[in-house]
Protein backbone atom coordinates (compact mmCIF):
# COMPACT_ATOMS: atom_id res chain seq x y z
CA UNK A 1 0.00 0.00 0.00
CA UNK A 2 1.22 3.21 -1.12
CA UNK A 3 2.15 5.43 1.88
CA UNK A 4 1.41 2.70 4.72
CA UNK A 5 4.59 3.67 6.51
CA UNK A 6 6.23 1.44 9.33
CA UNK A 7 5.10 3.99 11.46
CA UNK A 8 1.61 4.44 10.14
CA UNK A 9 1.14 0.64 10.37
CA UNK A 10 2.18 0.37 13.83
CA UNK A 11 0.41 3.47 15.03
CA UNK A 12 -3.11 1.82 13.33
CA UNK A 13 -2.22 -1.62 14.78
CA UNK A 14 -1.77 0.03 18.18
CA UNK A 15 -5.07 1.45 18.24
CA UNK A 16 -7.06 -1.28 16.70
CA UNK A 17 -5.77 -3.17 19.62
CA UNK A 18 -6.34 -0.59 22.42
CA UNK A 19 -9.91 -0.33 20.71
CA UNK A 20 -10.73 -4.34 20.90
CA UNK A 21 -9.28 -4.10 24.79
CA UNK A 22 -11.54 -0.87 25.65
CA UNK A 23 -14.69 -2.12 23.96
CA UNK A 24 -14.11 -5.59 26.05
CA UNK A 25 -13.41 -3.72 29.16
CA UNK A 26 -16.81 -2.13 29.27
CA UNK A 27 -18.50 -5.63 28.50
CA UNK A 28 -20.23 -7.48 31.90
CA UNK A 29 -19.93 -10.91 31.48
CA UNK A 30 -19.28 -13.93 33.52
CA UNK A 31 -18.01 -15.71 30.25
CA UNK A 32 -15.31 -13.14 30.08
CA UNK A 33 -12.04 -14.87 31.66
CA UNK A 34 -9.49 -12.16 30.77
CA UNK A 35 -8.11 -9.69 28.59
CA UNK A 36 -4.50 -9.38 28.31
CA UNK A 37 -2.14 -7.34 25.93
CA UNK A 38 1.51 -8.30 26.27
CA UNK A 39 4.39 -7.12 23.65
CA UNK A 40 1.77 -6.02 21.04
CA UNK A 41 -0.42 -9.33 21.17
CA UNK A 42 -3.93 -9.50 22.29
CA UNK A 43 -5.29 -12.45 24.00
CA UNK A 44 -8.83 -12.98 25.08
CA UNK A 45 -10.16 -16.04 27.42
CA UNK A 46 -13.98 -16.68 27.46
CA UNK A 47 -15.40 -20.01 29.06
CA UNK A 48 -18.90 -19.80 27.79
CA UNK A 49 -21.54 -21.11 30.47
CA UNK A 50 -20.85 -25.07 30.70
CA UNK A 51 -18.21 -24.59 27.59
CA UNK A 52 -14.62 -24.83 27.91
CA UNK A 53 -12.34 -21.97 28.14
CA UNK A 54 -11.42 -20.46 24.55
CA UNK A 55 -8.83 -18.17 23.55
CA UNK A 56 -8.94 -15.47 21.11
CA UNK A 57 -5.56 -13.97 19.83
CA UNK A 58 -4.71 -10.73 17.81
CA UNK A 59 -1.33 -10.32 16.67
CA UNK A 60 0.54 -7.93 14.69
CA UNK A 61 2.81 -9.35 11.94
CA UNK A 62 4.97 -6.56 11.42
CA UNK A 63 6.97 -7.42 8.03
CA UNK A 64 3.62 -8.40 5.64
CA UNK A 65 2.01 -4.98 7.85
CA UNK A 66 -1.11 -6.97 9.06
CA UNK A 67 -3.61 -8.02 11.90
CA UNK A 68 -3.31 -11.88 12.26
CA UNK A 69 -6.78 -13.18 14.14
CA UNK A 70 -6.74 -16.69 15.60
CA UNK A 71 -10.20 -17.66 16.54
CA UNK A 72 -11.72 -20.69 18.36
CA UNK A 73 -14.31 -19.85 16.39
CA UNK A 74 -13.30 -19.67 12.64
CA UNK A 75 -9.73 -20.27 12.93
CA UNK A 76 -7.16 -18.13 11.44
CA UNK A 77 -7.13 -14.59 9.42
CA UNK A 78 -5.45 -11.98 8.21
CA UNK A 79 -6.62 -7.90 7.69
CA UNK A 80 -4.89 -5.60 5.90
CA UNK A 81 -5.74 -2.21 6.39
CA UNK A 82 -7.74 -0.62 4.04
CA UNK A 83 -9.86 2.34 3.47
CA UNK A 84 -9.12 3.32 7.35
CA UNK A 85 -10.05 -0.52 8.49
CA UNK A 86 -8.64 -3.98 8.56
CA UNK A 87 -9.81 -6.28 5.95
CA UNK A 88 -9.67 -9.47 5.76
CA UNK A 89 -7.40 -10.62 2.72
CA UNK A 90 -9.47 -14.01 2.31
CA UNK A 91 -12.95 -12.59 1.51
CA UNK A 92 -13.01 -9.06 2.49
CA UNK A 93 -14.82 -8.81 5.81
CA UNK A 94 -13.69 -6.64 8.64
CA UNK A 95 -11.45 -7.70 11.90
CA UNK A 96 -14.00 -6.04 14.13
CA UNK A 97 -17.10 -7.16 12.46
CA UNK A 98 -15.82 -10.82 12.93
CA UNK A 99 -14.87 -9.98 16.80
CA UNK A 100 -18.38 -8.48 17.50
CA UNK A 101 -20.20 -11.25 15.81
CA UNK A 102 -18.36 -14.10 17.24
CA UNK A 103 -17.44 -12.60 20.86
CA UNK A 104 -21.62 -11.06 21.04
CA UNK A 105 -22.65 -15.08 20.59
CA UNK A 106 -20.39 -16.67 22.96
CA UNK A 107 -20.43 -14.17 25.70
CA UNK A 108 -24.26 -13.58 25.30
CA UNK A 109 -24.07 -9.90 26.05
CA UNK A 110 -23.19 -6.77 22.58
CA UNK A 111 -19.74 -6.43 21.91
CA UNK A 112 -19.49 -3.36 20.66
CA UNK A 113 -15.47 -2.56 18.96
CA UNK A 114 -15.13 0.93 18.04
CA UNK A 115 -11.68 1.54 16.37
CA UNK A 116 -10.55 4.84 15.97
CA UNK A 117 -10.87 6.66 12.29
CA UNK A 118 -7.45 8.41 11.76
CA UNK A 119 -5.18 8.46 8.60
Amino acid sequence: MDGFTDTLYNHQADLFITAVEEGLGAVESEALEDVDLSDGVLTVEVCPAGGKTMYFVINKQAPRRQLWLSSPVSGPHHYDFQQGRWGSDRDGHFLEEKLEQELTALLGVRVVIQPQQEE
